[in-house]
């Protein structure tokens, strides 16, 4: 071998050895990128936070709710209770009868302020520098989490229209963006199909997600993976579908060219078609206010006459710009904020929010409850 030769394999090691070199150096400073975002957390945040929904023909429901956390190593104290809102009594209508149900936590509805809450104490509590889980299961009663919806200028009081809302609301955990992963899953009734009830209503809120139809079970699974951090204290989720194979869409979807799409599917298709259909926009603050109208009505229905006569529909009254962007504001936070988040997010001062927010509770449109030293604005169950 010549020494010419020696010298070229040299070359080739020493670059293969650079390469190398610089591929452990992208590494771990790929590794240690994202330690930098969580390392400055002080508190214990979410890796991983989701809820699994099956809903029932009778209007109940199970939730099971599960996450994965870290306490960080800088956080002084071990993680030993976890507390997750539910929302409302008077709206959420926990089946306090069933209980709760926990995988290795001593877990029990709490009911603070009307806002209901599941304790979980962790059998061994997490220390600084570790990873914990938790995971719990309740049920609703009848319209817990589904109303009733009656098309408008229908005489009927009956109907197998549906209308399904539920907001995840953020536990005594961090969610950090970019870090924490949200997934929700909503499996429906036998035989219920996806049906858009009204043109200015979407099929799903958030919208696009995945949509699974078993021909055997003959039910629907909506998933949302991966969601981004939602603001505030929690996210809202809708679906709006009907209950038997006999009633057709209030909303027919719109098809491509024949030729394109050369038969009109039916049955499960057609609910997927639908889906495909539907308006990738999210409620608009019309859509808000007549879903919310068609919400009181139901209620109003089962109400005292005095109270009926108090109160105002929300077609009655003409909402000025700044009221509609505060109701934006609060559904695009997922139906629910803090008081102290909303100047942020629609510019406006303390005071200027503070004085929307009393008009649009005496119109019944908002409802604020204490929660701490701020108040949870929700979308009001008489709105």
């Amino acid at each position: 071998m010549t020494g010419r030769h020696r010298l070229d394999i040299a070359k080739r090691v020493s670059t293969i050895i650079l390469a190398v070199m610089f591929g452990f150096a992208v590494l771990a400073m790929a590794s240690s990128a994202e330690p930098v975002q969580t390392q400055q957390m002080e508190a214990p945040y979410l890796l991983q936070f989701g809820a699994f929904v099956e809903l029932f023909g009778n209007d109940t429901s199970m939730v099971t709710i599960y996450g994965t956390f870290v306490n960080p190593a800088n956080h002084d104290t071990p993680v030993k209770a976890i507390m997750l809102p539910l929302g409302r009594a008077s709206s959420v209508l926990v089946d306090f009868k069933r209980g709760v149900r926990a995988e290795g936590l001593q877990a029990e509805l709490v009911n603070q302020s009307d806002v209901v809450f599941i304790k979980m104490v962790l059998v061994e509590p997490v220390p600084p520098g570790s990873v914990g889980s938790f995971e719990t299961t309740y049920w609703t009663t009848s319209g817990g989490y589904v109303e009733k919806w009656v098309p408008p200028g229908s005489n009927t009081s009956t109907g197998e229209y549906r209308i399904f809302s539920f907001n995840l609301l953020k536990p005594n955990l961090t969610l950090v963006q970019g870090v924490t992963e949200v997934n929700v899953d909503v499996l429906l009734p036998r035989d219920a199909l996806l049906t858009q009830l009204l043109p200015t209503m979407d099929l799903f809120y958030p919208n696009r997600p995945l949509v699974d139809a078993d021909q055997w079970t003959r039910r629907t699974l909506v998933s949302w993976t991966n969601l981004t951090v939602f603001p505030g204290e929690g996210r809202g989720f809708v679906v709006t579908y009907s209950l038997t194979n006999s009633l057709a869409p209030l909303m027919s979807p719109t098809y491509p060219p024949e030729n394109n799409h050369p038969s009109r599917p039916s049955g499960f298709a057609g609910s997927i078609a639908l889906l495909l259909a539907s308006n990738t926009a999210s409620f608009s603050a019309a859509a808000l206010l007549v879903y919310a109208s068609a919400q009181r009505r139901a209620r109003l229905k089962a109400a005292p006459e005095g109270r009926k006569t108090e109160e105002t529909t929300s077609s009655e009254v003409q909402l000025l710009p700044e009221e509609i962007q505060i109701l934006k504001a609060i559904e695009g936070a997922g139906g629910s904020v803090t008081q102290r988040d909303l100047p942020s997010l629609v510019g406006f001062s303390k005071s200027k929010v503070s004085r929307i927010l009393k008009r649009l509770e005496e119109l019944g449109l908002v409802s604020r409850t204490t929660l701490g030293r701020t108040k949870l604005i929700e979308i009001s169950e008489h709105a």
